[in-house]
């Protein structure tokens, strides 16, 4: 007996945990719920929901949503294998509550979630029936959009997700479905919102939405019941006995909705003799009037962007210290500014040419600065021009002292190129347009004094060599377009890899649209509806009752090779 104790004890001593065998990837499932799933007559305010295995909550904040909506938010907890839900006390009596649990319940050792799991209950005799179901997706990527607010509401009023919370309401799922689900069977406007403030209403300029063009009424999904207690069943009692209709999917396209208000949104003033200012739209007139100075007439140049959202102001008289100002864009005030100028930097303690963003460049105090988008280290694109870059407004140009010239043998010999500033209100780019050889190799020379600024500073020289490709490094897209609406505008989209935008054009049915001169590589094609022919994709405007512009892709990524056309055609 005295052994058999020593063996036993020395036995229990060395007990270990198992080892070996496949991971666990198996979520946890839901053993009996109390009261069970689909309850009706609830009367209690208390649900527990038991498990196979102990489970954790992961996230409750952005995974569970309680529809409808509660003024207080339930208690989740959890108690050995069971979720424990203590509910508020407005809880109403003539509704079906449904808890979407998202992707919050894992297994405590693992963390495998049990994804998509409800519980739904009712305090009447009747547990509402009917659903919605559709898809959210980005208007213009046409990305599936993961963790937006899908909201009905009873009525058709424009301001009812501005002033109310909704009345259901549920969150996409990772691939941008969305599943509403015990409805009562009557008309709703949904709404759909990317909440950026957790308060369930469109109040935030940034916040993303989409809507429906008319109320939806949902229809009866059969729904699959815990089956693991067969007894569950036999509390739910449904609307009424109730034929399944086909399953209907509702799309819905994000977007921002536009702001006609314009507004000064930045502006920096870290550089000396200039400050830039920074837009919430394009400015198409802008007026800059200065109220603590008399000007002279030209006290500035301005510098507009690509888009005409943001410019740099350059100073004609650069030692003021603030400037006072009064904004406005085709008559209409935008704003007052008050902005303290960079003042010119103290050339005896700054014996180094400083670097980095917002320094200033001694060297650029004294002399106009200059570059070429051209060196000997890369080969030129056969087909592009070159570009002089200068550091401030040009004021004067003296064409004599730009000298391009063409290797031929072992000689340079001069040619002429056609040179233009492309934009005739700021003269900072010079282009020299050539027909340049494939394969050649080219010298540019610019004499000092070849440019004046408007501070009267002159360029030091500039010398670059530089060697171009040949048409064979580039590959062509030939690409056709074949709508079923051939009554509308078109605008074909070519797009890099990461769908960055890169070029387009105007797209006519069975017209090839060609792209050329393209790197080897891959890329996307999108077609925008142009449905108002400005040349451009529209967002869609919720109070004017305007969707999106649609989109397609084209769903094939283009691989394009060089000296090698690439054709399609694409039916949509």
């Amino acid at each position: 007996m005295l052994v058999l104790c020593i063996s036993l004890a020395f036995s229990c001593a060395n007990i270990v945990a198992p080892t070996g065998g496949p991971k666990d990837i198996t979520p946890p499932k839901v053993k009996i719920s109390e009261p069970p799933n689909y309850s009706a007559n609830v009367s209690g305010n208390k649900i527990q929901i038991t498990f196979n295995e102990y489970v954790v909550l992961e996230d409750q904040a952005n995974q569970i949503v309680v529809s409808p909506p509660t003024e207080e938010p339930p208690e989740f907890n959890i108690k050995g294998k069971s979720i424990v839900i203590d509910l508020p006390k407005d809880i109403r009596d003539s509704i079906t509550y449904t808890i979407y649990f998202g992707e919050s319940i894992r297994d405590n050792n693992e963390g495998n979630i049990l994804s998509g799991y409800e519980y739904a209950f009712s305090k009447s005799n009747v547990v509402d029936s009917f659903s919605m179901q559709g898809q959210v997706y980005d208007a213009l990527t046409l990305e599936p959009q993961k963790g937006i607010l899908v909201m009905l509401y009873t009525s058709d009023d424009d301001s009812m997700p501005i002033k109310n919370k909704p009345c259901y309401l549920t969150k996409t799922d990772a691939g941008g479905k969305f599943f509403l689900k015990n409805l009562k069977r009557k008309k709703y406007k949904i709404f759909v919102l990317k909440d950026m403030n957790a308060d369930m209403m469109f109040n935030q300029p940034t916040e993303l939405i989409a809507f429906a063009d008319s109320m939806l009424t949902p229809q009866y999904v059969p729904v699959k019941v815990d089956s693991v207690a067969v007894e569950d069943s036999l509390s739910v009692t449904r609307d009424s006995i109730i034929i399944p209709e086909i399953i209907r999917s509702t799309s819905l396209y994000l977007f921002i909705q536009p702001d006609t208000n314009q507004k000064l949104l930045k502006d920096r003033a870290d550089t000396y003799r200039q400050f830039k200012l920074f837009f919430k739209y394009p400015v198409k007139d802008l007026k800059i009037s200065v109220t603590n100075k008399q000007m002279p007439e030209n006290w500035n140049t301005i510098e507009y962007s690509r888009g005409r959202d943001s410019l740099t102001c350059w100073l004609s008289s650069p030692d003021l210290d603030t400037l006072k100002c009064i904004l406005s864009d085709k008559g209409i005030i935008i704003d007052t500014l008050e902005i303290a100028l960079k003042q010119k930097p103290d050339e005896s303690k700054n014996v180094k040419k400083p670097s980095g963003k917002g320094s200033d460049d001694l060297y650029d105090l004294h002399k106009l600065g200059i570059s070429c988008n051209a060196n000997a280290s890369n080969r030129f694109p056969y087909f592009a021009p070159l570009k002089l870059r200068l550091s401030h407004p040009g004021a004067k140009t003296d064409y004599s002292k730009i000298i391009l010239s063409e290797k031929i043998d072992s000689n340079f010999v001069e040619i002429k190129p056609r040179t233009y500033f492309p934009d005739s209100n700021i003269t900072r780019t010079l282009n020299l347009e050539y027909k340049w050889e494939a394969e050649k190799t080219y010298r540019l020379l610019v004499l000092p004094g070849a440019f004046t600024d408007v501070y009267g500073l002159v360029n030091d020289s500039l010398s670059v060599s530089f060697s171009t490709n040949k048409p064979e490094d580039y590959g062509r897209l030939l690409f056709t377009i074949k709508p079923e609406e051939s009554n509308k505008s078109f605008i074909v989209q070519l797009l890099k890899e990461d769908k960055s935008f890169l070029e387009q054009r105007p797209g006519v049915k069975g017209q090839p649209i060609i792209f050329d001169n393209l790197g080897p590589g891959n890329y996307h094609i999108r077609i925008v509806i142009d449905e108002n022919n400005n040349g451009k994709w529209d967002a869609g405007d919720y109070f004017q009752k305007r969707q999106p512009e649609r989109v397609f892709y084209f769903p094939d990524l283009i691989n394009i090779r060089a000296n090698w056309d690439t054709e399609y055609d694409f039916l949509f």
